[in-house]
């Protein structure tokens, strides 16, 4: 999905002080009054015709924020809201997914292979690209594509918000069809029983058309839908920001509506629709959509596919609906989709907004658009499709990867219509490029392997052919125990997004079996990872967290800080995911410690942060509210730490050092401690509360 979630997460967390009245009932109690009669106000002044809904949404927002304060803060270990269950139990192995589209010399394109192998050299550049894997197609063949180590443009990737433009295809086809109508109420095409009692006459005024534009208002987001399992009840149920059609909001609850919908019209799933009407006719066969709570497809968000698939999908949008000789979208719904239809803030970036895709504002290219770095980039003049995985620290459409793709084939760019010249030399130097894809960023080096002489030599003598490193002996049956801590090998984003936490890292442990390295992560309630470092090269392995299968890799190799500390550094990448593991291991007795960093992580909250709109008058007062009443800078803090836990050993402490032993809020301790001492000079709560009206 887009930032929408975590953006909305984060404000809601921040900058909200309605919130902050009820965290729970003995953390600020005096405030209650308080939130009460600012309540009041409010909604007599603001929304004296919406009191439910209003209602509705500040208690979607005071459970988000409990979650979150009870995660970042509290440091519990699992504080979802809502019962959890596991979406994809199983992995697909990346092997049967044929190429379909012919690969080609770019020169018979009439692309030069010096260019493109100058456009792989500046995504590498980029600090803020990482890219997993990328495929480029002119005119319907692809001229290149690479994969960085140990990712594999043959295993399905999460899309996150990318796959928006795909639900807004399914809308396309029943529009085709005639049982769709984009001008109808969207409340028309649900019964009843799924429906709350009362319908606003704004959520009544929410067309079709308003869920593909991104302008229907709905406040009910995807923060919010972290703590609620019916979500088209609580959606029917939300207040109205504005009227419907006026105003651009991204809402990727906008796009699930869609989905349901979608089921409701045909008595299938987005999914099982879709593999009759689009997925079948081009061949897309490994695909997974991750589903709400009561079993309805996301839409928005949480599509596997792989990158040759979803070419596919760009190329026949490119193509004006028609795939290999067959029309399956029409024309007229293209021309709608792929146009603007709403203009968009600023920092929207080059884009505006057509039917659940990104149009840019020079009219010369259109995205399917996922945060960190998750896009199919289709510019028509120049007839170019660009798949892009990656991991980038970097949530929204105007980062350095698409501004990249704009300045080698964008709009500036003119390709020669005929063939250019064989250039073997060029090529040759293009393809040593995509296979050495990203090489001068590898967080390890591997080791050089021994040569095949040495190897022969190695076998004569019965010794191991790829030796592991000396210092793999000292580690050997070394283990260590955490004290409490809600830390885990799933990257917070994911544990958050997928509702899927842990009990937290209890210990870990290493060993040397038959030349083989493993380290052991012991997340407490039976959950107990065994993973093999690969030294030479990445070792590819699964692991299933709560009856969730992750495909991972595992990259090790020994290293010395700046202080002279010897250190483990183990890469675990989440091959179907933008997201990684990067951890180090300091094994000195004098200051053993696990340091848990995941990427992308403090990167994007630092980005997040400037996204906010803290500059608008109501607030500003908000966050005066916050940095006079709370300790905001405590607050930063803890959510920091949670994308960059540090644990020590229990064993490497002694009783004064125990408050050293967590960087969380030790259950025992008081909340209240996040409030300042009175001062005088601070303004009143009431005084707070009128800045910010």
């Amino acid at each position: 999905m887009h930032a929408g979630k975590s953006a909305g997460i984060l404000y809601v967390f921040l900058f909200n002080p309605l919130l902050f009245s009820l965290p729970s009932s003995h953390i600020f109690p005096r405030r209650l009054l308080l939130y009460g009669r600012l309540f009041t106000k409010c909604t007599m002044r603001r929304h004296i015709l919406h009191l439910p809904e209003v209602a509705m949404d500040i208690l979607q927002q005071k459970k988000t924020f409990d979650l979150l304060y009870d995660f970042f803060v509290r440091g519990k270990n699992d504080p979802s809201r809502i019962p959890y269950v596991p979406g994809k139990s199983w992995c697909y192995d990346g092997k049967g997914v044929p190429n379909f589209f012919p690969r080609v010399a770019p020169e018979d394109k009439g692309v030069s292979s010096e260019e493109l192998a100058a456009f792989l050299r500046d995504l590498e550049r980029s600090t803020r690209v990482n890219m997993h894997a990328i495929t480029v197609l002119c005119d319907g063949a692809v001229i290149c594509e690479a994969s960085v180590p140990p990712y594999n443009r043959a295993i399905p990737h999460l899309t996150h918000s990318m796959c928006k433009s795909i639900t807004g295809l399914a809308i396309g086809l029943l529009y085709d069809e005639g049982r769709v109508d984009t001008e109808r109420p969207a409340y028309q095409y649900f019964a009843g029983a799924q429906l709350p009692g009362r319908l606003s006459a704004r959520i009544k005024a929410v067309t079709v058309r308003h869920l593909l534009t991104m302008t229907s208002g709905v406040s009910f987001n995807e923060a919010a839908a972290a703590v609620e399992v019916n979500w088209v009840r609580a959606f029917f149920s939300s207040d109205v920001k504005f009227t419907p059609g006026s105003n651009f909001a991204y809402n990727s609850l906008n796009t699930y509506i869609l989905s349901a919908l979608v089921r409701n019209v045909t008595g299938v799933g987005l999914t099982e629709y879709l593999r009759s009407r689009l997925f079948g006719p081009l061949g897309i066969r490994d695909i997974f959509w991750e589903k709400c709570p009561l079993g309805i497809e996301k839409g928005g968000w949480g599509l596997y596919i792989v990158q040759e698939d979803i070419a596919k999908i760009g190329q026949l949008c490119l193509d004006r609906g028609v795939f290999a000789g067959r029309r399956l979208v029409s024309e007229k719904w293209l021309d709608q989709a792929c146009s603007f239809q709403i203009a968009t803030p600023e920092d929207s970036g080059d884009f505006d907004y057509g039917y659940q895709i990104w149009v840019a504002r020079n009219r010369e290219s259109y995205l399917f658009n996922g945060m960190l770095g998750q896009n199919t980039w289709i510019c028509p003049r120049n007839r170019f499709v660009i798949v892009a995985n990656a991991g980038n620290s970097e949530f929204f459409q105007k980062g350095s990867m698409l501004a990249i793709f704009e300045k080698y084939f964008g709009a500036s760019y003119r390709r020669t219509p005929a063939p250019l010249p064989s250039n073997r030399k060029a090529l040759r130097r293009l393809r040593s490029a995509e296979s050495r894809f990203f090489s001068t960023r590898a967080w390890i080096q591997p080791l050089h392997k021994p040569s095949l002489f040495s190897r022969m030599l190695r076998r004569l003598r019965g010794r191991p052919l790829y030796p592991l490193p000396p210092l793999c002996r000292k580690l050997n049956g070394l283990s260590y125990r955490f004290p409490h801590n809600n830390a885990g090998l799933l990257p917070t984003f994911v544990r958050i997004m997928q509702n899927n936490y842990s009990a937290g890292v209890r210990g870990i442990s290493f060993r040397i079996e038959e030349n083989h390295f493993f380290f052991t992560f012991d997340e407490g309630e039976g959950a107990i990872y065994k993973l093999e470092a690969g030294f030479y090269d990445p070792i590819p392995d699964r692991l299933m967290i709560r009856g969730e299968s992750y495909r991972v890799a595992v990259r090790a190799g020994f290293a010395v800080d700046e202080d002279g500390h010897r250190l483990l550094k183990i890469d675990l990448s989440f091959l179907e995911l933008p997201h990684a593991r990067r951890i180090k291991v300091f094994f000195d007795e004098e200051c053993p410690r696990l340091l848990l960093r995941e990427v992308p992580g403090r990167e994007v909250l630092d980005g997040l942060l400037r996204t906010l709109p803290i500059s608008a008058p109501r607030t500003r007062g908000i966050l005066h509210f916050i940095q006079n009443r709370l300790n905001l800078d405590y607050i930063l803090l803890k959510i920091y730490e949670k994308f960059e836990p540090r644990l020590v050993p229990q064993s490497a402490l002694t009783d004064d050092e125990g408050a050293q032993t967590s960087f969380l809020l030790p259950e025992e301790a008081d909340p209240d401690a996040l409030l300042p001492a009175s001062d005088s000079e601070n303004p009143t709560e009431e005084e707070a509360f009128l800045e910010i009206r």
